[in-house]
């Protein structure tokens, strides 16, 4: 395995996804805690967050595909870092919600172009195996940012994730900035023939992907509502380490996926990931007892694990990848940002606020049939 590999491209995305999620995680509790916020103004910190980096995320992956990478790259940590230095400072919600959406807006110059570089490193051939240790990579990041978050919580208060993520950030950004990872030549005659449905597996993938990560919105944005109310009553370091269970589920799901190819081109990867979806959302919904919501978090890294490896392996086949992946990340965002407004919503008209998830779960079982539906008509002998 690629020693330069590892330093230009796996440290740096454990590195960046470790200080995005520490923030990401930190600032609705934070909103709770200092703010007092409600249900919808937690909703639209999701919405209006994940919408700027969606819009970014798509003209970034096109740029990078015409002007080259590294540049987008750099704005997409350097934003992101100046304004985790400037997220304790703030004094009030609206603050905390503008800064937010514009580092997230910001970081959508940065995954596109980024996992673009990376599969240009690697023939199709090895795209499966250096996937899945990115995916391994990232979703390291995501558990050390639980952990963290956790520790800083009970020692520094909510505001401390912030200050903390900085730093995770700034070594990242002196890799990418300082870095120079070699692109291999991919000739014409030593590339592999595509599959002849890469295109219909790669929209699919991508409905998949937007449906896995509503619901991850939903935990991240209004589960903490939802958790500190009787009978729950979860404190935030408990909420965080839920978290780390998903993110080991997603963990162990990337690590399977990325041995082994009899996934490729199978719908039955799809049908499997949406009915842990569903499932996830009604326990989360119906379950009263705090040491059972174990279960929703794993199911939901379970089935966001094969959502995100099918919908980045599609994304990164084809020539336009920049392009694709930037897809990739918009749709991603999407997802995020349609959770939590929806959620909100249905949390805010209703006296009773697991209906969020019911109403949640009623929506991604109407995606799943409507999926299977179209996979059906399009190709009813499979």
């Amino acid at each position: 395995m690629s020693r330069r590999r590892w330093l230009h491209f796996y440290l740096p995305a454990f590195l960046v996804e470790c200080g995005i999620f520490m923030l990401v995680l930190a600032q609705p509790i934070d909103a709770l805690a200092r703010f007092g916020a409600t249900p919808l103004q937690l909703g639209l910190l999701g919405m209006l967050a994940n919408g700027g980096y969606a819009l970014t995320a798509i003209g970034a992956g096109r740029w990078s595909d015409r002007l080259g990478r590294r540049g987008l790259m750099i704005i997409g940590l350097a934003g992101p870092l100046a304004l985790a230095l400037a997220l304790p400072l703030t004094g009030n919600f609206s603050q905390l919600l503008a800064l937010a959406t514009l580092q997230l807006t910001l970081l959508g110059c940065f995954w596109a172009p980024f996992m673009g570089a990376l599969s240009d490193s690697v023939r199709p051939a090895g795209l499966s195996a250096v996937l899945g240790w990115f995916n391994i990579s990232w979703c390291l990041g995501s558990i050390g940012a639980s952990v963290a978050n956790t520790l800083l919580y009970n020692q520094y208060g909510t505001r401390a994730p912030y200050w903390g993520a900085a730093l995770f950030l700034m070594a990242a950004l002196l890799i990418v900035a300082l870095g120079h990872p070699r692109r291999r030549p991919q000739p014409e005659e030593h590339t592999h023939p595509l599959h002849p449905r890469v295109g219909y597996f790669k929209a699919m993938a991508w409905l998949a992907l937007a449906a896995n990560f509503f619901m991850a919105g939903m935990l991240i944005y209004l589960f903490p509502r939802l958790a500190s109310a009787e009978p729950l009553s979860l404190v935030p370091a408990q909420i965080a380490f839920l978290h780390v269970l998903r993110l080991l589920a997603m963990l162990a799901t990337f690590w399977l996926m990325g041995a082994t190819v009899r996934w490729h081109f199978q719908f039955g990867a799809f049908h499997a990931s949406y009915a842990l979806l569903v499932a996830a959302m009604l326990l989360t919904a119906l379950l009263r007892l705090p040491i059972l919501m174990v279960l929703p978090f794993v199911a939901v890294g379970v089935a966001m694990g094969m959502a995100y490896g099918l919908s980045v392996y599609y994304s990164a086949l084809e020539q336009a990848r920049g392009s694709n992946l930037g897809v990739h990340e918009a749709l991603l965002a999407i997802g995020s940002t349609s959770g939590p407004i929806y959620g909100g919503l249905l949390m805010q008209a209703s006296p009773w606020p697991p209906l969020a998830f019911i109403g949640g779960a009623l929506l991604l079982a109407a995606v799943w049939l409507t999926s299977a539906w179209l996979h059906h008509h399009r190709h009813p002998s499979s």
